[in-house]
């Protein structure tokens, strides 16, 4: 018991570090179909005209019973775009290959091992402290072989929230 809470202190704590810096935050994850506690990630089916690729959800659930706002992807069309509002930088978001080396030089907060140690509202917690943060979302289900992809991401808190 101890140990898995000094473990837990461990990681918030660096967790709040990454939060508080201007680099880039990398999530490593194991998507599920529809888990009870996990990460959900859910490729829109719909293009529209703006869009140059499915926009991406990241769904991060505690129970059955919670559900936040998604971590989401995004890459407009910025010159279609350019017609309905003004560009914002996250409008352009990417997804990227690298090399599964890649990480051996970061240091990815693993949500497969913080979710099952924290309780909703710690969760919570920690989604608002990534709010308009530069995300990297990296699902262990999109490795193969000796490479694995990148995807950028961003959280923002919703107004009614």
């Amino acid at each position: 018991m101890k140990k898995t809470l000094l473990s837990l202190i461990v990681l918030l704590e660096s967790i709040c570090c990454y939060s508080q810096t201007s680099e880039p935050v990398y999530i490593i994850f194991t998507s599920h179909e529809n888990p009870s506690t996990g990460i959900q990630k859910v490729t829109s089916n719909y293009l529209a005209a703006s869009d140059k690729h499915p926009h991406i959800s990241f769904f991060i659930k505690k129970s059955d019973t919670w559900k936040n706002p998604p971590i989401e992807h995004f890459h407009f069309d910025v010159e279609k775009l350019r017609k309905k509002r003004e560009i914002e930088p996250s409008d352009t978001m990417e997804i990227r290959m690298e090399s599964i080396c890649f990480l051996q030089t970061i240091q990815p907060v693993d949500l497969d091992v913080m979710l099952p140690e924290m309780t909703a509202g710690q969760i919570e917690a920690w989604l608002k402290s990534l709010h308009d943060k530069k995300l990297y979302m990296i699902d262990r289900n999109d490795i193969v072989a000796d490479s694995l992809k990148i995807i950028q991401a961003r959280y923002k808190i919703p107004i009614s929230y």
